[in-house]
């Protein structure tokens, strides 16, 4: 199993770090990562570091905080899968400000996990069906969603096309990117990595269901620092 601890997008400037992220596809997790809004000094650390040498990517020269890192021995202490029917799920960004995100369907799968000694509560996710709350509201058309956007790090593979924007019949000169939920039956976002989402001294029994704080903690890089 592998472990990449990047600088975590999700973070206001003032208070940023680093984010832990585990894979067992690491080619995957190269083609999701490496196809955002990835800058060419990251990617040569990130390479430099996978060749062997100790390189972070935040201000502290920490082994702990090694861009890549292996552990063939990693242990899957436990793990249980979540089905997250239709629902509204509220969202934070690193602000406090508030989204909510709409789902058809879904599941969650959280795993305890034992990475080169260290114990950690990790997790991931697939939405159906999913879109989110617009930014203004159409009055008249106040079930109308937009397509989900993602704001956080670059770890979805997703189906969220771009429709095509319409003018508002009242105010012709407003353009809407507001559409009926049933829109977006096809869209689908799921993560291709685990994110942490705890680091606990001891292994803990997972919970046997999620909930809202955990949740929201899951799903934190769809608003990311902005969203």
């Amino acid at each position: 199993m592998y472990k990449l601890c990047f600088y975590d997008n999700c973070c206001g400037p003032i208070c940023d770090r680093t984010a832990d992220f585990f894979t067992e596809d690491i080619g995957l997790f190269e083609s999701v990562w490496f196809g955002g809004k990835v800058n060419e000094a990251q990617k040569k650390r990130y390479f430099r570091s996978k060749s062997g040498e100790t390189v972070t990517d935040y201000y502290s020269d920490a082994p702990e905080l090694n861009i890549f890192q292996q552990d063939e021995n990693a242990e899957v202490l436990e793990e249980r899968k979540y089905q997250l029917g239709e629902r509204a799920v509220t969202l934070y960004n690193a602000y406090g400000g508030e989204s909510t995100v709409y789902i058809s369907s879904g599941e969650a799968v959280l795993r305890s996990l034992r990475f080169c000694g260290k114990n950690y509560l990790v997790g991931k996710y697939r939405l159906n069906g999913v879109c989110r709350q617009p930014l203004f509201k159409n009055y008249d058309l106040p079930e109308n969603v937009q397509r989900a956007e993602t704001y956080g790090n670059p770890i979805f593979l997703k189906n969220t096309p771009r429709r095509e924007l319409w003018h508002d019949e009242k105010d012709p000169f407003r353009v809407r990117c507001d559409f009926p939920r049933e829109e977006f039956a096809g869209d689908w976002l799921e993560t291709c990595c685990y994110v942490t989402l705890g680091r606990p001294e001891n292994p803990e029994p997972l919970p046997q269901e999620l909930s809202d704080e955990l949740i929201a903690k899951l799903m934190r890089d769809i608003p990311g620092e902005s969203g």
